[in-house]
């Protein structure tokens, strides 16, 4: 170390050690709390600890985690229903998935045709498809059913405003759209699984194709499914017009070769 930097950091080290004395007479028990001098200023326009927070990423009426409610033996609790009822979806202009947003709209579904929340859909499903947990899914599904169910109970969020409970719900609707040509309506025994005419009551009369399904119903939110049919036919477009722009240049190809 050079003469003129051993000077500098003699000079340093008499600072810091006065800075340090000085904090702690004004301020007792600055240092046990493990209070620092920082090493040098902070450039101009940089974070500095206990400066006003940036704005909230958040709207102000987007809440994740609600009060707390318990039950008169003190272990939280919460209501299906009673959320079903009360709670919404709130936009967020950060939401990170596409499409609708379907979670509160699944445990209606639950309630108003299982009379329960998801662990009895899974039930219901299991009866109309005749599934074991053998089948495949069906484990993983029952694991979702109650993750999705503590989440409500215990760990009281709000169910509409959660990414993971959304995530979660559209598994649940995948693993359903798998087995849905399993259901009684579309699989009549007739020939192994032949479609019954029957299942299109609802177009007919022109209520719609999920109103009159009822118990046999699968869990899946039309609006998902229609955003689902779009985003499929916007890809199909694009993969067929990759394919004419291939032929187109194979035959251009073609004629410059001849």
């Amino acid at each position: 170390m050079s003469e003129f930097a051993a000077r500098k950091w003699k000079a340093l080290s008499a600072f810091c050690k006065d800075s340090v004395v000085s904090a702690s007479v004004e301020t007792p028990g600055l240092l046990a709390l493990g209070a620092q001098i920082p090493e040098k200023p902070a450039a101009a326009g940089a974070e500095v600890l206990g400066a006003a927070a940036a704005p909230a990423v958040h709207p102000t009426n987007f809440v994740q985690i609600l009060a707390l409610k318990a039950d008169p033996g003190g272990m939280p609790h919460r209501d299906f229903r009673e959320l079903a009822q009360t709670l919404s979806h709130v936009v967020h202009p950060k939401w990170p998935l596409k499409g609708p947003r379907c979670s509160l709209w699944a445990l209606a579904f639950c309630l108003s045709i299982c009379g329960g929340a998801f662990s009895a859909r899974l039930q219901m499903l299991m009866n109309l498809c005749k599934l074991t947990f053998a089948d495949k899914h069906m484990s993983e599904y029952a694991v979702i059913a109650k993750v999705l169910e503590y989440m409500i109970t215990w760990d009281q969020y709000h169910f509409g405003n959660s990414v993971s409970a959304e995530l979660l719900v559209r598994r649940l609707s995948l693993i359903e759209e798998k087995y849905r040509y399993r259901l009684p309506q579309m699989d009549s025994g007739a020939g192994g699984g032949a479609y019954d005419a029957e299942a299109d009551s609802g177009l007919f009369l022109g209520l719609g194709s999920a109103a009159m399904a009822g118990k046999s119903a699968i869990m899946v939110m039309p609006e998902l499914s229609e955003f689902i049919g779009e985003e499929l036919a916007k890809e199909a477009a694009i993969a067929k017009g990759k394919v004419k722009a291939h032929e187109l240049r194979n035959k251009l190809r073609g004629k410059d070769q001849k």
